[in-house]
C-alpha cells in the first residue's frame, strides 16, 4: 500500500494538464454535489485529493483517481450500478472554464490550510482545496 502523500510531495514548479472530478451518476443524472479532485502535471505526476477516513482531514494520493468499476462490468455489478449508481471522474478542464482556466499553468506554491485543507497557486490564481463537514470543496479565490 502506498503512503498518503503531503502538500511537500506537489510538484511545484510543474504545468497542470489535466483536472478531474468524481460526480455522483445514477443512470443519466449526475449528482449536483462533487467528491475528490484529481490534478494531473506535464512531469507525468498525478494526484488525488479527498477526504481521508477520519470525515475531517484532507487525504492527498500520489496517485490518479481509482476506478470503481473496470470495464468490463459483470452482469451483476450493472444491475447494481442501475439501481444504485457510481462514482465517476469527469475531465472538468475539459467542460468548464472555470477549471479550464487553470490547464496550462504552474503550480507556483502549495500550502497548507492545518490538516483539513490547503491552497494551491496557479501562476498568481489560487485554488483552494478543503474538507467541510465530511465534503471536498473546492474553491477558486480572486
Amino acid at each position: 500500500m502506498q503512503q498518503m502523500s503531503t502538500v511537500h510531495d506537489l510538484p511545484v514548479g510543474s504545468i497542470l494538464i489535466k483536472i478531474r472530478r468524481a460526480v455522483f451518476v445514477l443512470g443519466a443524472t449526475l449528482s449536483g454535489d462533487a467528491g475528490d479532485l484529481e490534478l494531473s502535471f506535464e512531469n507525468g505526476q498525478t494526484f488525488s485529493f479527498g477526504v481521508a477516513g477520519d470525515g475531517e482531514s484532507l487525504a492527498i494520493e500520489p496517485n490518479p483517481w481509482p476506478e470503481q468499476f473496470p470495464e468490463p462490468v459483470s452482469p451483476e455489478n450493472q444491475a447494481f450500478l442501475r439501481l444504485s449508481g457510481k462514482w465517476e471522474i469527469i475531465d472538468l478542464g475539459g467542460l468548464l472554464w472555470s477549471y479550464r482556466q487553470f490547464l496550462g499553468r504552474r503550480l507556483s506554491a502549495a500550502d497548507a490550510l492545518g490538516a483539513s485543507g490547503l491552497r494551491l497557486d496557479f501562476d498568481g490564481m489560487p485554488i483552494r482545496v478543503e474538507v467541510i463537514a465530511d465534503e471536498l470543496r473546492v474553491t477558486f479565490e480572486s
